[in-house]
């Protein structure tokens, strides 16, 4: 299940799954994605997290547990569905693979 967290920056990151490693004191997030809150237009948009740093969308990526304030473990729902068109937009720019929609017929 997705989780989200909050880093001392003030950034919000959103992960499949935090796997926290006791001995090195860092929390390994899968799959994380930078949220971006919009209060003109009122929505919120998603990044992989260092995608404006890196040309490789990273799989994951650890954070000391000092800069991680705290972590929720319940991520609206709606959120998801947003970010994982992301992830479909994504793939798509970096492969030229488009997923047609489940309603679409391919002759």
């Amino acid at each position: 299940m997705a989780k989200m967290f909050k880093l001392v920056t003030g950034d919000y990151v959103i992960a499949n799954e935090i796997i926290e490693d006791a001995e090195r004191e860092v929390y390994i997030a899968k799959e994380p994605y930078s949220l971006m809150f919009d209060p003109i237009q009122g929505g919120v948009g998603a990044l992989p997290y260092d995608i404006q740093y890196t040309n490789k969308i990273q799989d994951e990526v650890e954070f000391k547990k000092e800069h991680v304030m705290h972590i929720l473990d319940e991520v609206d729902e709606e959120l998801l569905k947003g970010i994982e068109e992301t992830k479909k937009k994504f793939k798509e720019l970096k492969t030229g693979i488009v997923q047609p929609s489940n309603n679409q017929i391919i002759m």
